[in-house]
């Protein structure tokens, strides 16, 4: 017991404790630097994505159709409003993940918006209801859609409100002689979100648990 304890403090046992804090302290701020900027690159990459898409699916809706629909409750039902969701409900075809998909315009109120249509191309719960056209929207928390009536824009940090918790990408709709006449939006539920920065978050603990235990055996090695 006296010659483990000896050796336990001995000059040869303290260097390689040392070396073996050393390079667990190096790998598991290395790791955390890679998780830190993967899960940024990963954002980005998810921003990237719907800014995409709303551009992509704000170019097929027609300028003209779009202002025929009345701004009520009979704007439904009307052929116009019925036209432009049918192109809108292929988004779905386009990504299965995107839960909403909707148009809103300017109003005389700054940050207050006006439904011209709002679709939920995936399940959802029955109490959120699609707004009808011209219902007010507040959106004076969202600064990135109010930017999106100069170009794509796409939410910066995962947003909250009565539809849900969701990460959303926008894209301004133009006429013919190229104003912007509304905004087009798309949101990711929150749950692809996490899962994409869980996935992160797996890979990055695999490589740590790895990191440290290299670490301990070059340090005995050594």
């Amino acid at each position: 017991m006296k010659r483990h304890f000896i050796l336990f403090r001995s000059f040869r046992w303290k260097i390689t404790a040392v070396l073996i804090l050393l390079m667990c302290f190096s790998g598991i701020i290395g790791n955390f630097l890679i998780y830190d900027y993967t899960s940024k690159a990963q954002f980005e990459q998810l921003r990237d994505k719907l800014k995409i898409i709303a551009q992509a699916v704000a170019m097929t809706v027609d300028a003209d159709t779009l202002l025929r629909i009345p701004l009520d409750e009979s704007g439904i039902e009307s052929s116009f409003y019925k036209a432009t969701a049918e192109k809108l409900l292929r988004i779905k075809e386009v990504d299965p993940s995107l839960a909403y998909v909707y148009i809103l315009k300017k109003t005389q109120s700054p940050g207050i918006l006006k439904f011209m249509i709002d679709l939920h191309p995936c399940d959802y719960p029955a109490r959120l209801v699609p707004a009808v056209p011209g219902e007010a929207y507040d959106a004076a928390g969202f600064p990135e859609l109010a930017k999106a009536f100069g170009g794509p824009a796409a939410d910066r940090r995962i947003t909250t409100d009565k539809w849900g918790v969701f990460l959303s990408g926008y894209a301004p709709i133009r006429d013919k002689e190229g104003s912007v006449i509304a905004v087009l939006g798309i949101d990711m539920t929150a749950s692809d979100v996490y899962n994409t920065r869980k996935e992160a978050r797996r890979r990055t603990a695999l490589a740590l648990l790895l990191g440290v235990a290299l670490s301990i055996v070059l340090g005995f090695l050594i």
